[in-house]
C-alpha cells in the first residue's frame, strides 16, 4: 500500500508543474463545510496536512468508494476535477496529537452550466395578467428591471433579459412577452354573394402577428395579413347564413395559444314571421365573453346602426314587430364583458324583411309541434324544409295536408313567405 501511494505522488508530482492546482492548508477547512471550485479555473485542489503534526489520518471517498487511506504517509492530499462535476470528494481528516482534529468536509468542483432560462425566445400573455419569468438557482442575478432575485413578475409586455452569473461564469437571456391578440370580430354581407370579415389592429401586434387564418363554417377558406384588417370573401351564394371564424397566426408560423380563440361571428341564420311579427334567431358565438346582445336595425344607405332592445347573454331569440323597422335590416350585436358596452361583434344582416309579415290568411299550420318522428303541414304552394344550418332538406309542392317524417333535431318550415319552427322529439 506504501508502495503504490509513494508511485502516485510521484506521478501527480510531475503533472502538478504543468497544471494549475489550488493548494490549501487542513488549518483553513471548517468541519461539515462544503468547498466549491471552478472546475474551469482549476485543473484541482491540493490539500495540506497541519504543519508539524507527527500523526495523522486521511480517508478520501469518491462517487461512494473510498480512494486514500492514508496513515501518516501523505502530506498532502490531492483532489482532481472529475469528468461530472455533480460529483464531489468526501474528505476525513483526523490529526494531530498536540492539537486533535477530527472532522469532514466536501470538496465539490462546479462549472457555470446554468441553462437558459428561457427555451423560446417569447412567450404569450392574457392582457391584464402577470408573467413570473423566473431563472435557477444558485445563481447571481441582475433583470432588466433592476430586480436580482431569482425570478420578477410582469405584466406589461416588451422584452427582458436577465443576466446570471457566478463565480465560474455568465450568460445573458432576452425573452420578449407578448400579449395574446385579441381580435374583436365584425362581419356583415355587404351583397347578397359578398361578406367582408373585419379584425382591428394595433402595431405592437403587428410586430409578432403576420397572418389570420379565415374559416368559413369549420372550412379555411383563406388567410389575410394581420395589419390588413379585413378579408373579402366573394361567395356566391347564401351569404349571410354563413359563419365565420378567426385565428391569429404568429411570424414564426405557431398559432397563438390563446383561450379565446378561434374568434366566431354570431350567426343568425333564421328569421320567423306570423301577423307582422318577427322571430330572429342566433347562435352564441365563441372565443368571447358577452355581457348579451343589442337587436339593432342596420341602415343600408349610411352605414349606421339603431339598436332596438337588449337582451341577456343567455337569450338567443328574439320576437318584434316588423314596424319597428324601417327600411334597414336585422342585426344582432354582440356587448362584451369588461369593455364598457363597447363592441364590433356584429351578425350577419337579415335578407329580407318583406313577406315575414304575413296575417292569418296567408299562414300555413305545422302541427303537432313538438312533434314525434313525424308532423303535418297543411297549406298551399311551395314548401321547403330547413335544419338548423341552413341546409335544404324537403322541397315539395303542397294543396292540403302532408306528412313529413325527419329524425330528431330543430327544423324550419317555409310556404308563402312565412316560416314556422318545428321541432322533432
Amino acid at each position: 500500500m506504501k508502495k503504490m501511494i509513494v508511485i502516485m505522488l510521484l506521478f501527480l508530482g510531475g503533472i502538478l508543474n504543468a497544471q494549475n492546482y489550488l493548494h490549501v492548508n487542513i488549518t483553513e477547512i471548517q468541519n461539515w463545510m462544503t468547498y466549491e471550485y471552478c472546475s474551469s479555473t482549476y485543473d484541482g485542489v491540493v490539500i495540506e496536512k497541519e504543519t508539524g503534526c507527527n500523526t495523522w489520518i486521511w480517508s478520501v471517498v469518491f462517487d461512494g468508494q473510498e480512494i486514500i487511506h492514508a496513515i501518516n504517509e501523505l502530506d498532502e492530499i490531492i483532489l482532481e476535477v472529475p469528468e461530472n462535476v455533480n460529483k464531489y470528494y468526501t474528505v476525513h481528516y483526523i490529526g494531530c496529537e498536540s492539537n486533535y482534529w477530527d472532522f469532514n468536509f466536501i470538496v465539490k468542483f462546479v462549472d457555470f452550466q446554468a441553462p437558459e432560462p428561457w427555451s423560446q425566445s417569447y412567450m404569450w400573455k392574457r392582457t391584464g395578467t402577470s408573467v413570473n419569468l423566473q431563472a435557477y438557482g444558485g445563481y447571481n442575478y441582475q433583470w432588466s428591471t433592476g430586480s436580482t432575485n431569482s425570478s420578477i413578475t410582469i405584466i406589461d409586455p416588451g422584452t427582458y433579459w436577465v443576466h446570471v452569473y457566478n463565480d465560474c461564469g455568465e450568460l445573458y437571456d432576452t425573452i420578449q412577452v407578448r400579449d395574446n391578440v385579441e381580435i374583436d370580430l365584425a362581419t356583415c354581407d355587404l351583397e347578397t354573394n359578398l361578406n367582408i370579415v373585419t379584425w382591428p389592429t394595433t402595431p405592437a401586434q403587428a410586430e409578432y402577428v403576420g397572418q389570420v387564418v379565415i374559416k368559413r363554417d369549420g372550412i379555411q377558406i383563406g388567410t389575410a395579413n394581420y395589419a390588413d384588417g379585413y378579408f373579402l370573401d366573394n361567395i356566391g351564394s347564401d351569404a349571410a347564413s354563413r359563419t365565420y371564424t378567426l385565428t391569429a397566426v404568429a411570424t414564426d408560423g405557431t398559432e397563438c395559444p390563446i383561450v379565446s380563440y378561434p374568434k366566431e361571428t354570431i350567426h343568425m341564420a333564421y328569421l320567423t314571421g306570423i301577423n307582422n311579427t318577427i322571430e330572429v334567431n342566433w347562435n352564441v358565438p365563441a372565443g368571447y365573453d358577452l355581457l348579451g346582445y343589442n337587436i339593432c336595425e342596420w341602415h343600408e344607405d349610411d352605414g349606421s346602426l339603431t339598436v332596438i332592445d337588449y337582451v341577456g347573454a343567455s337569450v338567443t331569440s328574439y320576437t318584434c314587430l316588423q314596424s319597428q323597422f324601417d327600411e334597414g335590416y336585422i342585426v344582432v350585436q354582440g356587448v362584451e364583458a369588461d369593455k364598457d358596452g363597447e363592441t364590433r361583434l356584429l351578425s350577419n344582416r337579415s335578407l329580407d324583411l318583406v313577406g315575414l309579415g304575413e296575417n292569418e290568411a296567408t299562414a300555413f299550420k305545422v302541427y303537432p309541434n313538438p312533434a314525434k318522428d313525424c308532423f303535418t303541414i297543411e297549406g298551399s304552394g311551395t314548401m321547403t324544409v330547413t335544419n338548423t344550418l341552413g341546409q335544404t332538406i324537403l322541397t315539395r309542392i303542397i294543396d292540403g295536408k302532408t306528412t313529413v317524417e325527419l329524425p330528431q333535431g330543430m327544423y324550419f318550415v317555409k310556404l308563402g313567405g312565412v316560416t314556422r319552427k318545428i321541432v322533432v322529439e
